[in-house]
């Protein structure tokens, strides 16, 4: 054997020692009366002469007969007749019924809050008890009671009458515990009590038989003690079914598990992490509630078959998850059990799934003593519907295709709003970052076309924006601070150097010495004159002292003077060449030769015509010889003439240019003097333009100006902002400078948004498209549960068992045997006996069970074949493991619902009798046990709901959420700031703790409290919670004094009112909720002035669940009345319990400031903003003169902008919520869109949402629908306000008001004419295959129609017939459907054995073969 195994065994052996309690603890065992809830019956007790309580009993017990008991002490006449006239035996008299009344009353008291919390009787007369020795050396003697009569009390009212009558829905029994004691430890075997001996004396009878059975035990004997007490042994059924059931625990994967071990190695998959519910299809969703997020995915597990643990704090909707976890597993056909030990949690799931029509299907079995006939009645009642088969229209179903279309498009929105860029920022993040900038003036000015958009802007982009606002504040004021700076002229690098290296150089710098330097400029030396006056200026290194332009000048005369250097040479150079022609010439020819006209035709003529000898031979020649021998000195050569000729030529050429040259002179001359009077001119103006800016020049600005250009350079340089510096710097235009970087910044993020596709897909998606798809989600959403039920009613119909036209005839099976049953009128079959044979039908009729931990027990223990797909398990915090099992492992699937914040299973006050300070903290005689709860978390995923829905105003829930469930609770704000909601204190200065007598004083108190309630708010329901059960009993006492002086409050205490009143202990408070909550604590000082600071449970291991129960149970108020105050708890180091009451009593006095030092009050109040854009839409509101609150609430769900009310004090008008962080970190569309706003008006609010596409696109309309939304907020308030709802219970209970213009369901005809059809379509089909009356095989030998066993026998017909009907026929018996088709289909009146063998064969070879069925206790179960 494992080690598994080994734990497995050791659990169960633990178990069952628990359940059948054999220690002094159990009181059917060790009998101890109650000091106040015991009521030993003597003669005296009676109002009426009675010969013996026995008799008495007897007579009780056998023919029904009621006891009467007066409680009014007036009543004394009573007594008055029975011949006792004297005084004190009246006032014994008198004391008697005030003690039995006392008894009584508690008795009654705890009977009845066990029958309705656990559907248990408890109330007994104990007739009877053996006083016993457990060993023959014992000296302990035992008292244990034998007969046990079950009674019921009733009561009309506080002043009736107590009536005592016998229980008959239970029968008088031995006492079960000391049977089995005996059984076990003896091995003696008591007779069973039997009702069927005398009557007139059954139990005196029944008690002599016991005293005959154990008269051979020494000092054992029976006392004929009578005593009305309160006693519990519905363990015992637990016990038996463990015990006989042992190894379907053993063997179960459950158990296993919880017996350490391995998720995996049971074969348990999970999906990892928070699974995408918006993935899933609407259709695929059929939720019949609405439902949050925290609920979806619990749900959304349980369809995927996971097992885990639903951890459902206060007021989060966990019977609404489980309603529709249930509804969703009953449409996927699984069979649910679904356990609670409380019979509340069992109604309100019920009730949730009557108001969806769905509660036909389930089966309520919280008491194993249930009336038979209420459990036939459930029955009847789902067979009424058995012949339904309805159908959802096409019209209904398309509504699930609408809503995931308008799902879809809203998720979208809300994921490209927030969708990331790569530079960090998100669409909504640049929209808000406009909108605070839209008063900035708005410049056009281009980006550099390669500027890195994807820079990330927390970094890179940020880094440009700081330039920017360097830039924008060097201007000091504006763009205009440095047009009179002359350092703009400066011409060198700026630096720290910069000052001193000016002023070295220009220091000495003066009018004098520009003039001497302008006065010394010469003509003649002009180049080295201007060097003086250049090298003056370059001293200054400013623009002013520039002097290229003089520079110019300067060379322009110097390259003029030497072009009239260069002429003159010239000239001499041909004057020169001319004179030595002219020499050579004259030496020749005469002077006139010189004057010769067109030397150059006589040139040419010699040199290009005669110049060959023979050329030389014509007349012409010698005609034009003579012309030159008439100036010629000497004869003459040719050579002679043509040189002769070219100098003369040479000779007119220079003298030309001569005379050029001489005429060009004057002009150059004046060009000289033009140009040196210029730079004189133009030498005094730059003489005059640097004296003023040596004079202007400012040192002490420098600093400025240098911090100037470095940022200009920055943007210039770095950035490449050229277009927009230019456009900033732009001498037409002057900007602030406190908006140069706004200006930039609004024109950038302009840019950066309109890049974008959110911009480009949503720039017109305006509020009025906007809202029309949110309010067409809400309404698509909204009709689905109804279509989603009627879906679910739909499929439930068509797997319903059929009682057919021929269900009377049938010859055996369940459904005759259920026939049979509703029928009668009495001797009814045992409820047990009934579910036992019923395993097929009643699925199928009931495939929701739902049942206590002993019912499960008690009607399935001695059937291990009953199993669930799903087992649900809820209120799992009280029950332990050994109560649970039993249910635990007979699923496929388990979800355990609870709370491991809230009650562990215990039974303390129980346990001390009213003694509260017997145990505490030093002194734990009581454990916390671990529950089923904490054993699966341990092991088994966990699912948090984490809206939390009940609360009308958060501060009720919000010291819980930050103790005990790390603030992860969405909890919503009130409407108001102060009034009657929320949590209050009232300190009780006189209170004096009393362990047995709690604290009179304080109990006084709450008493008057609780009047003043009923006085002013009658309409709101109230519970008293006390720390302590000895408060309990003073409080009760207390309100009964002003009761009887206040006989017209007496409506409030009616226990049939819808939400009765109540004064409970903090162990018996668990699910309970009142409007308003009075917080009792009982403790405090005591005569001697003396606090002992035991706060009895609440101080030990555990008593932080049972502080988190007790406050938590307020819709409404919780008032806390205390005797003490936050500081007079010391000891808290030591005791983190005794620190948490400290911490609770604090906050109940001082509110948020002692648990979050809230901000949201009082003077030093600052807004805070989630974004910009919450923050201009604050700015605008504030503008306008609104009195706003920002991230109002002390939760994670926060309101961005409330506004309030603006003549009454602390009353908020409206809630504005931005699609910010806040809204797009929602899970789903429905959180987002429709439970928010839904919530928020349920608590008292008006809602105004503000679209930041509309915000930005078109503000001026937006600001008006705000503004207007505001002033019809003020206008209203106080009207229509719809605070009272509870969106959790009511949400969607009533159907759209539309409905009737959407036919959800179709009728169709019932099964009995669906058959009909069926039956009689294949008696046509097959006359028409085989022929009637006349068919050709041989043995076609009958009158009344063809051969039908033919048929049957060579075909696979009657595998289709019955393939078509077996749908209608889960749970009848094969042989009535033989008989069945036998006569409708083939028309046959007698069912022959030939045609049953047939029948079988065909349905073995088509159906068990196959597997498509099973024969379960001789009945069809369809696979």
């Amino acid at each position: 054997m494992g080690l598994i195994e080994n734990n497995i065994n050791s659990r169960i052996e633990s178990w069952k020692k628990s359940l059948l309690d054999m220690t002094k603890r159990n009181r059917l065992l060790w009998y101890k009366p109650y000091r106040i809830g015991s009521l030993k019956l003597e003669e005296k007790y009676f109002d009426d002469y009675i010969e013996s309580v026995l008799k008495e009993v007897d007579k009780l017990a056998s023919n029904g007969k009621t006891w009467e008991f007066i409680t009014e002490t007036d009543q004394v006449e009573v007594i008055e007749d029975s011949n006792k006239d004297e005084e004190e035996v009246a006032d014994e008299a008198l004391e008697i019924i005030k003690e039995r009344t006392k008894a009584l009353s508690n008795i009654y008291k705890k009977v009845k809050q066990e029958s309705e919390e656990k559907g248990l009787n408890i109330g007994y007369i104990a007739v009877g008890f053996l006083e016993w020795y457990e060993r023959e050396d014992a000296q302990v003697k035992i008292k244990t009671p034998l007969i046990l009569v079950p009674i019921k009390i009733e009561q009309d009212g506080r002043r009736a009458p107590f009536r005592i009558s016998l229980n008959t829905d239970e029968q008088i029994s031995l006492n079960p515990i000391i049977k089995k004691k005996f059984e076990t430890d003896f091995d003696i075997t008591l007779n069973d009590f039997s009702s069927d001996s005398d009557t007139n004396s059954m139990l005196s009878t029944y008690l002599s038989e016991l005293r005959r059975e154990i008269s051979e035990e020494s000092n054992w004997t029976i006392k004929d003690d009578i005593i009305i007490d309160t006693f519990s042994f519905q363990n015992l059924a637990i016990w038996n079914d463990l015990d006989k059931n042992r190894d379907l625990v053993t063997d179960n994967p459950f158990s296993r598990i919880l017996a350490g071990g391995s998720l995996v190695d049971e074969g348990f998959s999970y999906e990892s992490g928070e699974p995408d519910l918006e993935k899933v299809k609407s259709k695929d969703n059929l939720n019949i509630y609405e439902v949050d997020s925290s609920q979806q995915e619990a749900i959304y597990r349980a369809k995927k078959g996971e097992s885990f643990v639903i951890q459902g704090p206060p007021g989060t909707g966990k019977s609404q998850t489980i309603t529709n976890i249930i509804a969703e597993m009953l449409y996927l056909g699984k069979r649910v059990l679904f356990v609670s030990e409380k019979q509340a949690a069992l109604d309100v799931v019920y009730h949730k799934l009557e108001k969806k029509n769905l509660s036909d299907f389930c089966l309520i079995l919280h008491n194993s003593k249930a009336k038979k006939q209420n459990v036939r009645d459930q029955i009847a009642k789902s067979l009424e519907l058995s012949s339904k088969r309805n159908s959802v229209t096409d019209e209904a179903l398309k509504i699930y295709d609408d809503l995931d279309e308008k799902r879809k498009s809203l998720n979208l929105y809300a994921e490209k709003l927030h969708e990331k860029f790569d530079d960090g920022t998100t669409p909504y993040v640049l929209i808000g970052e406009i909108s605070k900038l839209r008063s900035v003036k708005d410049l056009v000015f281009d980006m550099p076309n390669d500027f890195n958009w994807d820079a990330d802007y927390n970094t890179e982009i940020a880094d440009l924006f700081y330039a920017i606002d360097e830039y924008g504040k060097s201007f000091i004021d504006n763009t205009n601070h440095f047009a009179d700076n002359y350092w703009k002229y400066y011409q060198g690098e700026l630096g720290n150097t910069t000052r001193r290296e000016v002023q070295e150089k220009i220091g000495n710098i003066n009018d004098s010495i520009f003039t001497e330097k302008i006065n010394a400029l010469d003509l003649k030396n002009i180049y080295s004159t201007s060097k003086e006056l250049f090298n003056l200026l370059d001293l200054i290194p400013f623009s002013q002292s520039e002097h290229g332009d003089l520079e110019k000048t300067v060379e322009n005369i110097l390259t003029t003077q030497n072009q009239v250097k260069e002429i003159n040479q010239k000239i001499k150079d041909l004057e020169k060449d001319n004179s030595e022609n002219k020499t050579k010439i004259l030496e020749n020819f005469s002077q006139d030769f010189m004057a010769l006209d067109n030397p150059n035709d006589y040139y040419k003529k010699l040199v290009n015509k005669y110049n060959s000898f023979f050329s030389r031979l014509s007349g012409d020649y010698k005609g034009l010889v003579n012309k030159l021998n008439a100036c010629s000195l000497r004869k003459m050569k040719y050579n002679d003439y043509v040189d002769s000729l070219n100098m003369l030529i040479s000779y007119n050429t220079n003298m030309a240019a001569i005379t050029g040259y001489e005429k060009d002179m004057p002009s150059l001359n004046l060009k000289i003097k033009t140009a040196f009077d210029k730079l004189v001119s133009s030498a005094k103006s730059k003489k005059t333009e640097v004296l003023l800016l040596l004079e202007k020049l400012d040192f002490d600005s420098l600093p400025d100006y240098q911090h100037y250009v470095e940022t200009r350079a920055g943007l210039l340089d770095k950035y490449k902002l050229h277009d927009f510096v230019v456009k900033i710097e732009d001498s037409d235009m002057t900007y602030n400078s406190s908006e140069i970087a706004d200006i930039f910044k609004k024109r950038f993020l302009i840019l950066s948004l309109e890049m974008t596709d959110f911009d480009r897909k949503y720039s017109r998606y305006n509020h009025t498209a906007h809202d029309s798809d949110v309010n067409m989600f809400r309404e698509y959403d909204k009709k689905i549960f109804e279509i989603s039920a009627a879906r679910i009613r739909c499929k439930l119909f068509s797997k319903m068992p059929n009682f057919s036209l021929f269900a009377n005839q049938a010859h055996g099976g369940e459904i005759q045997l259920l026939q049979r049953e509703l029928k009668k009128k009495n001797r009814l079959m045992p409820t047990r006996t009934l579910i036992k044979s019923l395993p097929i039908v009643l699925p199928a009729l009931k495939p929701c069970m739902m049942m206590s931990p002993l019912t499960v027990s008690s009607y399935f223990g001695m059937n291990p074949n009953w199993k669930f797909d799903v087992v649900i398990f809820d209120e799992a915090s009280q029950v332990k493991p050994e109560y649970a099992i039993t249910s635990i492992i007979r699923g496929e699937q388990v979800i355990v619902a609870g709370d491991s914040k809230q009650m562990p299973p215990t039974n303390f006050f129980d346990a001390m009798d009213d003694d509260d300070d017997k145990y505490n903290e030093d002194n734990p005689q009581i454990d916390n046990l671990e529950s089923i709860l904490d054993e699966m978390s341990a092991t088994f995923p966990d699912v948090y709901l984490n809206w939390h829905y009940r609360s009308k105003d958060e501060s009720l829930i919000t010291f819980s959420n930050n103790k005990f469930y790390n603030s992860r609770l969405a909890t919503f704000p009130a409407s108001s700031v102060n009034g009657s909601l929320g949590v209050s204190f009232i300190y009780c200065e006189n209170g004096i703790w009393e362990s047995k007598g709690g604290n009179r004083p304080e109990a006084e108190m709450i008493a008057e409290i609780v009047l003043e309630h009923i006085k002013t708010q009658p309409e709101r329901s109230l519970g008293v919670v006390t720390f302590g059960k000895s408060q309990e009993n003073t409080i009760n006492e207390a309100i009964d004094k002003l009761r009887d002086m206040h006989p017209e409050c007496e409506f409030f205490f009616n226990e049939n009112n819808t939400e009765s009143f109540f004064v409970k202990n903090l162990e018996r408070i668990q699910g309970d909720e009142r409007d308003r909550i009075i917080i009792s604590c009982g403790y405090g000082k005591d005569k001697s002035g003396s606090f002992a600071m035991r706060f009895g449970p609440l101080a030990m291991a555990g008593g932080e669940r049972r502080l988190n129960v007790a406050i938590s149970r307020a819709r409404r108020a919780m008032t806390v009345v205390s005797s003490f105050r936050a500081n007079e708890i010391r000891g808290t180091e030591s005791n983190p319990q005794r620190k948490l009451i400290r911490d609770f009593i604090d906050y109940a006095e001082h509110g948020m400031s002692a648990l979050l030092g809230d901000n949201q009050k009082g003077e030093d109040y600052s807004p805070t903003f989630d974004s910009s854009f919450e923050e201009d839409v604050y700015n605008v509101l504030i503008n306008n003169g609104y009195k706003l609150r920002t991230q109002v609430g002390s939760s994670g769900y926060k309101i961005d902008i409330a506004v309030l009310h603006p003549e009454i004090d602390g009353r908020y008008i409206l809630a504005i919520e931005c699609d910010g962080v806040a809204y797009h970190s929602s899970r789903t569309a429905r959180d987002r869109d429709i439970l928010r706003q839904k919530i928020l008006e349920s608590q008292g609010w008006k809602f105004h949402r503000i679209w930041s596409t509309d915000w930005y696109h078109d503000n001026a309309n937006s600001q008006k629908r705000l503004f207007s939304a505001i002033q019809n907020a003020i206008d209203n308030y106080g009207k229509d306000n719809s605070e009272e709802s509870n969106i959790v219970d009511n949400q969607n209970d009533t159907q759209d008001e539309d409905e009737d213009e959407l036919i959800i369901e179709t009728r169709s005809e019932d099964v009995d004419a669906i058959l009909t059809k069926i039956y009689n379509s294949w008696t046509a089909a097959l006359r028409k295959t085989y022929g009637w009356g006349n068919y050709k095989y041989n043995d076609w030998n009958n009158n009344d129609g063809w051969n039908s066993l033919y048929v049957m026998e060579n075909f696979d017909d009657i595998q289709k017939i019955i393939e078509e009907i077996l749908p209608y026929k889960n749970g009848f018996v094969p042989e009535d459907i033989f008989r069945e088709i036998n006569i409708r289909v083939f028309k046959k009146g007698r069912y022959s054995s030939q045609a049953d063998k047939i029948y079988k064969n065909h349905f073995k070879r088509g159906f068990i073969d196959t597997g498509k069925i099973e024969i379960v206790d001789g009945s069809i179960r369809i696979k």
